[in-house]
């Protein structure tokens, strides 16, 4: 689970709703084809209305990680084989119909793990923090600028001001090369898929990662670890 949004380029991540909302991530490697994923967003104002309607409150209110990594029980693997033949039969829902399925999977996810209405139901808006250590703890995120700026405290301009004062560039420069060294290392040291080591360093898709791979090291993503085997004998 992430409380963010991903990269600015996409026009779904532009109309993100708020900066107190969520999204959930859900990522299946199949059997055979292509590597798929599913991103449910909670509004703020959803979030509002189930804390109203089952008394859900946050306990605490500081974050440990904005990042949240779920182990799915049966009843949520259901839901989630259930979204996503829903998805493949290409039927839009209904805007009321939505609003019950996501209330229902925050219902499951707060059955799973009580200590998420902690993180779901703490509607305060976050104190300025340490912006160096944040960003190389969470650079992964596949979020927008402006949601780093709010996970930091900052606006979008403190942030990039602050951002380009510490690191010396700017903001989406500095992720990209992070994200590249570590799906090199990544890619060179470990038997991890192309596209798992994409998604997991933080890039929207394949074709971005693919360019900006070649990019930077002179060297398709395809003929990278021919090269390393080659190297080798």
């Amino acid at each position: 689970m992430k409380r963010g949004l991903k990269e600015p380029t996409a026009d779904l991540m532009n109309n993100w709703p708020s900066p107190s909302a969520f999204r959930l991530l859900l990522q299946k490697q199949p059997d055979q084809g292509r590597f798929k994923t599913t991103t449910v967003f909670f509004s703020e104002d959803l979030l509002k209305s189930l804390s109203e309607e089952q008394g859900y409150q946050a306990d605490v209110h500081r974050q440990k990680s904005a990042l949240i990594q779920i182990q799915p029980n049966p009843p949520l693997l259901r839901f989630i084989n259930d979204l996503i033949e829903e998805q493949a039969m290409d039927k839009p829902e209904g805007e009321q119909n939505q609003v019950v399925a996501k209330k229902a999977l925050v219902k499951l996810l707060v059955e799973l793990d009580s200590s998420l209405t902690n993180v779901l139901f703490n509607f305060n808006t976050p104190g300025k923090i340490d912006l160096e250590a944040f960003m190389n703890r969470h650079y992964r995120f596949n979020v927008s600028l402006a949601r780093f700026g709010y996970l930091t405290g900052r606006s979008l301009s403190a942030f990039k001001r602050d951002f380009t004062r510490i690191f010396g560039l700017a903001p989406g420069r500095w992720l990209v090369a992070k994200r590249l060294e570590e799906a090199y290392f990544l890619l060179t040291k470990t038997e991890r898929s192309v596209s798992d080591v994409c998604f997991a360093v933080g890039f929207e898709d394949l074709s971005h990662f693919s360019f900006s791979f070649k990019a930077r090291y002179q060297l398709a993503l395809t003929q990278l670890r021919k090269v390393l085997t080659k190297n080798i004998k």
